[in-house]
């Protein structure tokens, strides 16, 4: 006679008669729990559970206020240049709440916020002596230059274009070096027009590694378990990061968080489903077939691999790297921490300098905290730019736990919750600029950390 498990439980349990009674029932449930890291394991358990700060979400911690970096805001804090902070207007009737906002109500118009004071008082422009340039209450000095002069410490002098030798860009009067760029390309900032095809691609050699990390690495994580994975199939990888000039050329938008930075700094703030059709429309201009099946644009994008595919490996267009291509891409042909070496128990926060990782990656305590232009710092063996800091890197998976044993081609589970990110970034510890960190985000996010490398399989 079969009997069910008690509520909350999986599976079937087998009672057996003893004389005229029915023995004690044992349960055999299996626990579910794979792509979850808390909530009920179906078997009365529980699968893990949140911190103080966080709430259980379909089997995810999400936080209960702001997300920053790796952590979770209290009620009333914000999360403002990568740490949670509590803003702060008493007695200030304008000027910043300390988290990079403005106290209410402002000052009107004419008023300027005293410093000092932190209160609002009438501005008097200063223009003696200037004929040109700010009055100091956020107007202009009269009448400012004519055209073919230009303003220099308030006063108008002529200035002379200067195009030798760009094609485009500033003249360095306010006009711009003729003829310009064409459609699909964007000025570099030696006065060049570039396009993402003009980009240097490095062709990767399949084979065979250890991927994940030893249990005595410095600043190792659980999730890092060490497994043999092989590769069949060749492949090219952008030697750098998709730049922001590469990303509007060929999206036409810039999703990126520091525009000041330029066009040749690495496009952040995107999305998993940017990414994917980004590598789609990168596909069409080389008349290659797309992976992925997308629907909206910008934000609203969302993409899905083909379902024809048999893998993301059959694809012959560009792509999203698996886990396992950007990890054996990353590490260069290593096995250390990264590709220039461990890095030692003493420098895995932001410690200055850092031996190890000022050389190949922008991070938390060389960047501070701005975005750096692509491919400054030294390659890897492949001759692959900033695969470590930078910006993280969208993975083709769907975030899991690695499997027990080998692993030929490995693309992760077909469905989850997360998608993996890989690589650290300019606003991240150095322990999170290791060969073998992984991160996880839901693809319709993004945050600052967060760009794009494709690749191709090669035929």
């Amino acid at each position: 006679m079969a009997c069910f498990c008690e509520d909350g439980h999986q599976g079937t349990k087998t009672c057996l008669p003893e004389g005229d009674s029915w023995s004690e029932c044992d349960c055999d449930c299996e626990r579910q729990c794979v792509g979850r890291v808390c909530g009920e394991d179906g078997c009365g358990g529980s699968c893990g559970t949140c911190g103080s700060e966080q709430r259980c979400e379909d089997g995810q911690c999400v936080c209960l206020h702001a997300a920053c970096r790796d952590r979770c805001c209290a009620e009333g804090e914000v999360c403002f240049d990568s740490a949670c902070c509590l803003p702060d207007c008493s007695g200030k009737e304008c000027g910043t709440d300390g988290c990079g906002d403005e106290c209410p109500p402002g000052c009107g118009e004419e008023e300027i916020c005293d410093p000092q004071t932190w209160t609002c008082t009438v501005c008097v422009p200063d223009c003696e002596g200037r004929e040109c340039g700010p009055d100091s209450c956020g107007g202009t000095c009269p009448p400012g230059c004519n055209a073919g002069f230009l303003c220099r410490q308030g006063q108008c002098e002529a200035c002379e274009p200067d195009c030798e030798n760009k094609e485009c860009g500033p003249d360095g009067c306010g006009g711009e070096c003729p003829p310009g760029c064409g459609e699909g390309q964007w000025c570099s900032q030696t006065g060049t027009c570039s396009a993402p095809e003009d980009r240097e691609w490095i062709t990767v050699i399949s084979g065979a590694f250890t991927m994940g990390s030893p249990l005595e690495e410095p600043g190792r994580f659980d999730s890092e378990v060490q497994h043999e994975v092989s590769l069949s199939r060749d492949f090219e990888m952008l030697a750098t990061e998709v730049c922001q000039g590469d990303f509007e050329a060929v999206m036409g938008y810039n999703p990126s968080s520091q525009l000041e930075c330029g066009l040749e700094c690495p496009a952040n703030n995107v999305t998993w489903h940017e990414a994917a059709a980004y590598t789609n429309a990168l596909s069409v201009m080389n008349e290659l077939e797309p992976c992925y099946e997308c629907t909206g644009s910008g934000e609203e994008t969302r993409c899905e691999l083909l379902a024809s595919l048999s893998s993301p490996y059959a694809c012959p267009g560009y792509r999203l790297p698996t886990e396992a291509e950007w990890e054996y891409a990353a590490r260069g042909g290593t096995s250390t921490s990264t590709y220039n070496g461990t890095i030692d128990q003493d420098h895995l926060e932001c410690e200055s300098p850092n031996p190890v990782l000022d050389p190949i990656a922008w991070f938390c305590g060389n960047a501070s905290m701005r975005l750096r232009p692509c491919g400054q710092k030294e390659p890897n063996a492949f001759g692959l730019y900033d695969m470590l800091g930078s910006t993280l890197e969208w993975c083709q998976d769907w975030h899991a736990d690695y499997p027990d044993g080998p692993a030929p081609d490995p693309w992760g589970p077909i469905s989850g919750t997360d998608k993996v990110r890989r690589g650290g970034s300019f606003l991240d510890k150095a322990r999170d600029a290791r060969s073998a960190r992984k991160r996880r985000l839901r693809p319709e996010l993004s945050s600052l950390n967060d760009g794009v490398r494709p690749v191709r399989t090669l035929p």
